[in-house]
């Protein structure tokens, strides 16, 4: 029997990609007393389609004031980069909300950060960071000891009614 590929950063962690926690990012806001309905998509579970729709599906039902289109965008392309440029093409996707804020934690197997490059139009590429950079109210990314995670924000404008 092979051995497992286990350790920092060169594979799926010992249980599959599992070992993964919604917390391993810096910690989300403190909630306002009460729980935040939260969604949990990884790839052993979904398809990259699948995960889009969820998440849209998240946005209509719990953060109106967001722009689904461009938060179905921004998931789309960091799911997209994690499956293209990790060894397993392991990701997990989870989504939370506030009053406010909606976060999007998008975790790989990849130690290595995002490289924004010149995009190409002769070729095509090198849009994406950029693109999800412009359509997010902040970007970050967290190293762990498995991988990283990438985190998207989005805050309601002042005024928009958010719940």
């Amino acid at each position: 029997m092979p051995a497992r590929r286990t350790g920092r950063c060169n594979g799926i962690p010992r249980d599959r990609g599992r070992g993964f926690s919604c917390s391993s990012a810096k910690p989300r806001p403190r909630l306002r007393g009460r729980s935040s309905p939260v969604l949990v998509i990884d790839s052993h579970e979904a398809t990259v389609a699948k995960a889009r729709r969820a998440a849209a599906d998240y946005v209509r039902r719990l953060c109106p004031w967001a722009d689904c289109d461009a938060v179905t965008l921004v998931i789309s392309e960091l799911v997209g980069n994690a499956v293209r440029h990790t060894t397993q093409g392991y990701w997990r996707l989870c989504l939370s909300r506030d009053v406010g804020l909606l976060i999007a934690d998008v975790q790989d197997t990849s130690c290595a950060r995002p490289a924004p490059r010149r995009p190409d139009l002769a070729e095509g590429g090198g849009m994406g960071w950029h693109i999800v950079a412009e359509l997010t109210s902040k970007l970050t990314v967290h190293p762990g000891p498995d991988g990283k995670t990438v985190r998207a924000e989005w805050r309601a404008r002042e005024g928009s009614g958010t719940n």
